[in-house]
């Protein structure tokens, strides 16, 4: 890469290689032999982002998964099926207003579900737990979805001996959520 014109850099162990413009491919391409582990093209966009995070992270990170829940690896949001959200919603305005609605409904719904669990009510355990599943996953919130799933399952099985510690984690998670949208995607 004698030119200049493209770059690469290591972050925590992953190789990666930038252009400056998309017409320069043809240097990109002789990045392969440099032991890069992928290349995102200028303009960046979000979702070729997380398209060659994922692509890259997993085979670098399988021995560090081993042994921890599936509920503990997934992400606080999914960026891109945010993403997804904010550009259908349109206008900042509309998305600030939806995710208002939204806290205030998680935050309802959690309080509903931490009673359904002290007082052994599994109906409404599972239709907090699930109303708050989707709405989590419309979000992106996946670890607060996949929680949330697994607290409505309980409910449904009658299996509520764990369901007070799950419900506490879900909560957790909801913060999580809260902070992570307030922080970066609210304008």
């Amino acid at each position: 890469m004698s030119s200049g014109r493209a770059s690469a850099e290591v972050y925590a162990g992953h190789a990666f290689c930038y252009a400056a413009k998309p017409s320069f491919e043809n240097e990109i391409a002789d990045t392969e032999n440099d032991d890069m582990d992928d290349y995102l093209s200028k303009p960046v966009r979000l979702e070729d982002l997380d398209t060659v995070l994922r692509r890259c992270l997993p085979s670098k990170t399988a021995d560090a998964t081993n042994g921890v829940p599936e509920n503990q690896r997934l992400q606080i949001i999914d960026r891109v099926a945010l993403q997804a959200l904010r550009d259908g919603v349109g206008d900042p305005v509309s998305f600030n207003e939806l995710f208002a609605t939204f806290l205030e409904n998680a935050t309802k719904l959690l309080a509903v579900t931490s009673w359904a669990v002290k007082a052994g009510d599994r109906a409404a355990l599972q239709l907090a737990a699930n109303t708050l599943q989707l709405m989590g996953a419309a979000f992106g919130a996946e670890r607060l979805s996949q929680l949330c799933r697994e607290l409505e399952q309980m409910g449904k099985e009658g299996n509520l001996g764990e369901a007070e510690a799950k419900a506490a984690q879900a909560k957790a998670a909801f913060s999580d959520v809260r902070r992570e949208i307030q922080t970066h995607w609210l304008r």
